[in-house]
């Protein structure tokens, strides 16, 4: 079939991959170039760069409304047969949405967790919902009618961090968008209706997400897997400790006070949460380099025993 694609990062570079084993991608449209680390280098999206090297027509729109332009010049040389839309990060006015068959891969089971974040909230919450949809997209908010939807086993995904469960994805994610493609082109497409009612939403996620308290140390360290990419941290006296590296959990009640130090061990530290506690490998203190979390304990004259002053 002949479609068009909107994706940003690369989980969306590695669904187009897929897709074009099968499809002729007419054009990709993704997000400008945007600066990157400190030095603040414009870098280009990974959809940007795989087009680039397949020889496939890239857009890079500003506003939304330039879309409309960019796929009418489309359409002036071939016929849209549909939009997929992964991960674009912007979202798509009525006019394009009423004029083709617009396509959305999203990380859920929906109505659950409609927005910009579901499979790190999946994640944070032990896996509920975990699976993706395809819609056929309207005006709302992840509301459009369902064309396929595949649950996944938390198995699956169980201790990678986000970007391994992207990664883990792809192929489920190509599957399903294949499904509803073929589907479209036997005109043997089946929409079913969102139950609304049923709907919760999940939110951009930030900074201020990040922060690790120390309570429950499995809840901690799902929030490492599904956060980590963001940063995690928590306060340690008077700064900001990241936390870089959580290698396991514990949830045996050993101690009823957090940051106790349990254990200390080839780099690593287990320390204590008010229930269990988290084996931490690497952190970084406030204006200071990354290291291994011995040499931070080290640094701090703290041993065994001892307790981190988390605030």
């Amino acid at each position: 079939m002949n479609i068009v694609f909107f994706g940003t990062p690369l989980f969306a570079k590695e669904i187009l991959e897929g897709l074009t084993k099968n499809h002729n991608v007419l054009s990709v449209i993704t997000q400008p170039d945007k600066p990157f680390g400190r030095k603040k280098i414009l870098k280009a999206p990974e959809v940007k760069e795989y087009a680039l090297m397949n020889d496939i027509p890239c857009f890079q729109p500003e506003k939304s409304v330039d879309i409309i332009e960019i796929l009418h010049g489309i359409e002036a040389k071939w016929s849209i047969e549909a939009i997929i839309v992964v991960a674009y990060g912007k979202i798509l006015k009525k006019e394009v949405i009423s004029r083709y068959i617009c396509l959305n891969l999203h990380g859920s089971l929906l109505p659950h967790y409609r927005g910009a974040s579901p499979i790190q909230t999946s994640i944070m919450n032990d896996y509920k919902h975990f699976g993706l949809s395809v819609i056929c997209m309207d005006e709302g908010l992840d509301s459009g009618d369902i064309a396929a939807m595949q649950e996944i086993e938390k198995s699956v995904v169980e201790r990678k961090d986000v970007a391994e469960v992207f990664h883990a994805l792809v192929p489920y994610g190509i599957s399903l968008l294949e499904k509803v493609l073929q589907d479209i082109k036997n005109n043997t497409l089946n929409l079913v209706s969102q139950e609304h009612d049923k709907a919760s939403y999940c939110k951009k996620l930030t900074k201020s997400d990040c922060y690790l308290d120390f309570i429950d140390s499995y809840t901690c360290y799902l929030h490492f897997l599904a956060l980590g990419h963001i940063g995690t941290w928590t306060y340690y006296k008077d700064g900001i400790l990241k936390i870089n590296a959580i290698q396991d959990y514990v949830l045996d009640k050993v101690c009823k006070q957090k940051g106790v130090i349990l254990a200390i061990e080839q780099g690593r530290a287990c320390i204590s949460c008010e229930n269990g506690a988290l084996w931490i490998e690497s952190v970084t203190p406030q204006n200071k380099s990354k290291m291994t979390m011995t040499s931070f304990l080290q640094s701090q004259n703290l041993k065994v025993g001892d307790r981190l002053l988390f605030e």
